[in-house]
């Protein structure tokens, strides 16, 4: 008789607590194991001392989300892509180097939370070396384009893993 007083004792509350927290976790590690990009880019060395072929530029993405709690669902990693070509999904503290032809491209950023959200900017790369910062906002994946690296950039960022 102990046993089912006990089993009476729980109430739905407790049991849909229970389950909401085990569907949160479900969630939480299948979002975390999503990718919002393959890559499909074939990348130069990331030695940042590397210099571009002639008639190249160098291109410098890196993640600059920082952290925050409210990224612990995995919506820090932000994909990129190149004139619908997938680069890399850049974790928080990463960058990717791409040596680019002058010219207009779209790219393609996109991250990962409830929804994937993806955004699309048309960038000229000009002839000079370019930095670009991409991070996210609640219902956005941004950039901004720098000339250079940002201060203690060799300390806090590293090549991704591709």
């Amino acid at each position: 008789m102990g046993v089912l007083n006990k089993l009476l004792a729980v109430s739905t509350k407790d049991i849909y607590m229970k389950l909401y927290r085990s569907l949160l976790v479900m969630v939480a590690v299948v979002v975390a194991g999503c990718a919002s990009v393959g890559n499909e880019y074939a990348l130069p060395s990331q030695d940042l001392s590397l210099l571009p072929d002639d008639g190249k530029t160098k291109v410098v993405f890196y993640n600059g989300n920082g952290l925050n709690p409210l990224y612990l669902d995995g919506s820090w990693r932000v994909g990129i892509k190149l004139d619908n070509v997938g680069v890399a999904n850049l974790h928080i503290g990463e960058y990717v180097q791409v040596f680019l032809t002058p010219g207009d491209y779209d790219i393609e950023l996109s991250h990962i939370d409830v929804f994937t959200f993806r955004d699309t900017y048309r960038v000229n790369v000009g002839a000079d070396t370019v930095f670009v910062k991409v991070y996210n906002t609640p219902i956005s994946t941004k950039y901004e384009l720098q000339t250079d690296a940002p201060q203690n950039f060799g300390q806090e960022y590293e090549p991704g893993a591709y």
